[in-house]
């Protein structure tokens, strides 16, 4: 199967739904879902600490996944952002198909300018 689940945290603040269009609109995923916010906790140079964040979940393809991620490595304000890319072993075959089509791997090297 050539579709992928990216998902990635951000800052609570983050303009992430702009973002999340400009993925859809430069064809890096099929689709982006902004999820609702919430607290982690997690350990950082030898302590625990805890931020209000955000998860956006994109649908993509293998092809699309290098492109998506070099995106979100560029426009992230995290020193080490979480990126995950997660394969699809099953789903609805539509969808997947619709993913498929939907997505493309000749997206621009140096898409939009980094959101402030």
């Amino acid at each position: 199967m050539n579709v992928l689940m990216v998902q990635c945290v951000f800052p609570v603040d983050f303009p992430l739904h702009a973002l999340a269009g400009e993925i859809v609109e430069l064809g890096l995923a099929a689709c982006c879902q902004v999820g609702a916010p919430m607290t982690s906790f997690y350990r950082w140079e030898g302590r625990t600490e805890t931020a209000g964040e955000v998860t956006l979940t994109c649908k993509t393809t293998v092809a699309c996944w290098p492109g998506l991620r070099d995106f979100l490595l560029k426009r992230h304000s995290y020193q080490v952002p979480e990126i995950l890319a997660l394969p699809v072993r099953a789903g609805n075959a539509g969808y997947l198909e619709w993913v498929e089509a939907a997505c493309s791997a000749g997206a621009p090297e140096e898409p939009g300018k980094p959101l402030t």
